[in-house]
C-alpha cells in the first residue's frame, strides 16, 4: 500500500475491523478501528474518523465497556454535534450506566428525529421502565431486603505485578474472611482460587510455572497469591485466561517486549492504556499466537500469523 494514500490505509484498517467485528472478537475490533482512526486524525479524513469512532463505541458497547464507547461518542459529538447514531448510542450507554436523566435527554430529542423516532421512542419507554425498576430496588434496599451481601462487598481482583522469578496476583476487599475461608490450588499449568466457596480463578496458566514454589499469603483485606515462573526472566503478560487483564497495567518490560517493532526507550515508560490502538493490537494478538502455538494449535497459529502480517503490509502515514 502506497504511503502516498493515508485514505486507502483508513479504510483498510476499517475492513479489517470489520470483519473482526463480524466475527464477534469486539475486543480486537476496537484495537483495528483505533488504528484506522489514528491514521484519519493524522490526515484530515474527517468522515473516516467519525464512521470508526462510531464502530468503535458500538464494539465497545457489545463488549459492555461503556466507559469507553460514552467517552468515543463524546468526541465524536463534539465535532459533530448532530451525529444521530452517536446521539443514540451515547444514550444507550447512559441508559446501561443507569445516568437515566441523560438517557431520558437523547430518546426525548431523536424521537422527534423520523430517521430514528421508532427506535428512540422504545429507548425511552425502556428508561423509564429501568428507572421505576432502579427506585423499587432501592426502596429494597433501604428497608434491608437486599441481603448480607448489600453490606459485604465481593473481592476486587487488582491485577498483577512480576519480577524475573515471580508473577503476584492480588485481591483487595477481603474483611472478614478467614485463611479457612479461601482455597489455592497451584498446578504447573493450572489455577484455581475460591473464596468463600465462590470461585474466582479456575483456568489455565499463560506460561508454565513451579507447583511446589508457589505460595498465598492473607495481608489485612489482601490476598496475595505469588506464582513461581517455571522459565525465569520470561515476561507474562497475561495470566490466565478466565481474568481480563485488558486495563492492568503491565511491567514496561513486558510490555516492550510484546510491542513488535517498538523498542524505542520511550515505551520503557508506557502502560497498556497509554499505547497507540496498532500497539494494542500487537500485544494482544502476540499473546493470543503465544497462546495458540503452546497449545500445538498450527491452524490457529498460521491464522494469526497471517493476520499479523497483513497488519504490518498497512502503512499509516
Amino acid at each position: 500500500m502506497s504511503a502516498d494514500d493515508p485514505r486507502a490505509a483508513a479504510l483498510k484498517f476499517k475492513e479489517m475491523a470489520t470483519e473482526k467485528f463480524k466475527a464477534g472478537d469486539f475486543q480486537i475490533a476496537r484495537y483495528t478501528y483505533g488504528s484506522a482512526m489514528e491514521v484519519a486524525e493524522k490526515n484530515g479524513l474527517t468522515d473516516i474518523w467519525v464512521d470508526c469512532k462510531n464502530n468503535y463505541a458500538l464494539a465497545a458497547i457489545k463488549d459492555r465497556r461503556f466507559d469507553l464507547a460514552a467517552k468515543a461518542l463524546e468526541e465524536v459529538l463534539t465535532k459533530k454535534p448532530t451525529n444521530v447514531k452517536a446521539r443514540l448510542r451515547l444514550g444507550q450507554c447512559c441508559l446501561e450506566t443507569m445516568e437515566f436523566d441523560r438517557a431520558t435527554e437523547l430518546f426525548t430529542r431523536l424521537s422527534e428525529d423520523e430517521s430514528v423516532s421508532k427506535e428512540a421512542k422504545r429507548m425511552l419507554a425502556t428508561t423509564k421502565l429501568r428507572r421505576k425498576e432502579a427506585r423499587e430496588a432501592e426502596k429494597q434496599s433501604a428497608a434491608g431486603l437486599a441481603g448480607k451481601f448489600a453490606q459485604k462487598s465481593a473481592p476486587q481482583y487488582n491485577g498483577f505485578s512480576q519480577d524475573n522469578g515471580s508473577v503476584v496476583m492480588s485481591w483487595t476487599g477481603i474483611k472478614g474472611i478467614r485463611s479457612n475461608d479461601i482455597v489455592v490450588d497451584f498446578k504447573p499449568k493450572h489455577l484455581k482460587v475460591q473464596i468463600e466457596g465462590h470461585t474466582y480463578v479456575d483456568s489455565g496458566l499463560a506460561k508454565e510455572l513451579k507447583s511446589s514454589d508457589c505460595s498465598w499469603l492473607l495481608v489485612d483485606d489482601e490476598l496475595q497469591v505469588t506464582l513461581a515462573k517455571k522459565n525465569e526472566g520470561e515476561p507474562w503478560t497475561r495470566v490466565v485466561d478466565d481474568i481480563d487483564t485488558e486495563d492492568v497495567v503491565m511491567p514496561a518490560q513486558a510490555m516492550a517486549q510484546m510491542i513488535q517493532n517498538s523498542a524505542d526507550d520511550h515505551q520503557s515508560s508506557k502502560n497498556f492504556d497509554e499505547l497507540s490502538y496498532q500497539e494494542q493490537y500487537m500485544v494482544k494478538a502476540k499473546y493470543e499466537l503465544d497462546k495458540a502455538r503452546a497449545q500445538n494449535d498450527e491452524a490457529l497459529a498460521s491464522e494469526l500469523e497471517a493476520e499479523m502480517r497483513e497488519w504490518r503490509g498497512v502503512v499509516t502515514v
